[in-house]
């Protein structure tokens, strides 16, 4: 049985439609106009040295673009009415993208991501703090929708809204459009039987509850409102160290994609957060927007994220979303050189199907780790430490004086905090190049002044010189045969 909610959703269907046109008609508008600034908004333009300023401005530009086309195709995804605490009734609607235009009157117009975009998430009767210039404001939840907006028939409608308030709800509006159009139906010159179809029409149009959407499709739901813990979750601070776990379907990925979504834009950053991308930027030469990668556990899932991530307007092109199984060869074969690739790179061959470690190293993972990170620190300081005494028994007295100082610095080392001992290396580091400079400087005199003895005794000695130095270059087919011989041995080795 359905409880008469007529005048409350009548009220609510025809408010957030007449606001849907006037959005998507003020977006529309200003996407006919000319959006480019240029470098003519610059007071002062060098086309040597203002590329990155000019940039700036083409990616400001193109990011108010795709708000506007957002806002257009989906002016707003829920409305929530908050009470103050002098008792006046303030109506926010939050969108998706970025916040563009009014609703107008004393409607306020609110950006997902944003601060007052957590308002979506809290329930009808919570509270919540607002900052503005004249302090905290405290607002209570009194009236909360979710929208789905799309256009029928060249009309706003929402399908499958939630609806709530203090004294109704939740309750399902299948329609908003059809919800207004029963109203119209059943006038004064209605008949009994307009009536009674009226009423039924309206039954099947409303719900009480909230209806779950059925699945019409493999792939990440589109959730364009999380629930309060998820909202907390992906607006915790840009250094914070998470780890979400859950079953299937919890909400974990579109989590993070929403955390992704709002971190790397700046604009939703608060002011520590945007010093820490200014040094980190510096720090990397990577753009902030840019410093990111997603892995998944399989190429399926990876597909469905590239949609979810279409949805919430952000750029992710391969590079940027992997399976950890192929970014882990691409490592080893182009960064860390250890896997042969077409070029040469390292001694080994990758074998999927093969185990490499024994049962006893995947039992004890982390005792595993500690035992390599203490032999590679060992190995690291006892390399160092046989460099210093080589330098400190050279017949130089300033490479002397650096073997001294560097075997100090080795021998301090496993008593002090690793960054202190890299600092304590990087101090001397300036000497090191000084060292390295003069004996350079020295070595560079003795070689030229050789050459200059054998270029006069014999012209054509540089010819030759060159001669020589191309036949080492030259491959030897010989030997590539017998090295790839070498590679189909090795490919059909079992593991030891």
């Amino acid at each position: 049985m359905v409880t008469n909610y007529q005048d409350q959703i009548e009220r609510v269907s025809s408010e957030s439609l007449d606001v849907f046109e006037r959005i998507s008609k003020d977006a529309r508008s200003a996407l006919g106009e000319p959006y480019s600034t240029g470098p003519t908004a610059l007071a002062s333009v060098n086309t040597f040295t203002s590329g990155e300023a000019v940039k700036a401005l083409g990616n400001v530009d193109s990011a108010n673009r795709r708000a506007l086309e957002l806002l257009a195709k989906e002016p707003a995804i829920a409305r929530v009415v908050a009470r103050q605490d002098d008792g006046k009734i303030v109506i926010y609607y939050i969108c998706r993208g970025t916040a563009s235009g009014s609703p107008g009157g004393d409607k306020r117009f609110a950006g997902r991501n944003s601060l007052m975009g957590r308002l979506a998430s809290l329930d009808v009767g919570d509270d919540f703090d607002i900052r503005t210039p004249g302090g905290v404001q405290s607002v209570e939840i009194i009236e909360k929708a979710i929208l789905h907006p799309h256009q029928r028939q060249g009309q706003w409608d929402s399908r499958n809204s939630i609806l709530e308030g203090e004294y109704y709800g939740p309750i399902t509006v299948i329609s908003m459009l059809d919800a207004l159009a029963v109203h119209i139906a059943v006038g004064e010159d209605s008949s009994i039987l307009d009536s009674i179809l009226a009423i039924d029409e309206q039954a099947t149009n409303i719900i009480e509850g909230i209806r779950r959407s059925v699945i019409t499709k493999m792939g990440l739901r589109d959730q364009p409102i999380l629930d309060r813990y998820q909202d907390e979750i992906f607006r915790l601070p840009l250094n914070s160290q998470l780890l979400i776990i859950g079953p299937p379907g919890t909400g974990k990925t579109t989590t993070l994609i929403r955390r992704l979504g709002q971190k790397v834009d700046r604009i939703y950053l608060d002011d520590d957060e945007r010093r820490l991308t200014d040094k980190s930027s510096a720090d990397n030469a990577v753009d902030h927007s840019h410093s990111w990668l997603m892995f998944t556990p399989t190429d399926l899932l990876k597909q469905y994220l590239k949609e979810a991530f279409a949805r919430e307007n952000i750029a992710a092109p391969d590079q940027k979303i992997a399976t950890w199984s192929s970014f882990r060869q691409g490592l080893a074969r182009n960064r860390f050189r250890i896997l042969k690739a077409s070029d040469g790179g390292g001694p080994f061959i990758m074998k999927e199907g093969e185990s490499y470690v024994l049962p006893d190293v995947l039992n004890r993972q982390t005792a595993w780790y500690e035992d390599f990170v203490s032999w590679q620190a060992g190995d690291y300081w006892e390399d160092l430490g046989g460099a210093a005494d080589l330098l400190e028994k050279n017949g130089n007295s300033e490479a002397a004086l650096l073997g001294r100082r560097l075997r100090e610095a080795v021998a301090e080392a496993p008593t002090i905090s690793l960054p202190r001992a890299l600092l304590e290396l990087v101090s001397v580091s300036s000497d090191v190049e000084g060292l390295l400079s003069s004996m350079r400087e020295e070595t560079d005199t003795a070689l030229r002044r050789r050459l200059n003895t054998q270029v006069n005794q014999d012209r054509k000695f540089l010819e030759g010189l060159a001669a020589f130095i191309d036949g080492l270059n030259t491959p030897d087919d010989d030997n590539d045969e017998q090295d790839g011989d070498e590679d189909e041995d090795v490919q059909t080795q079992a593991p030891r």
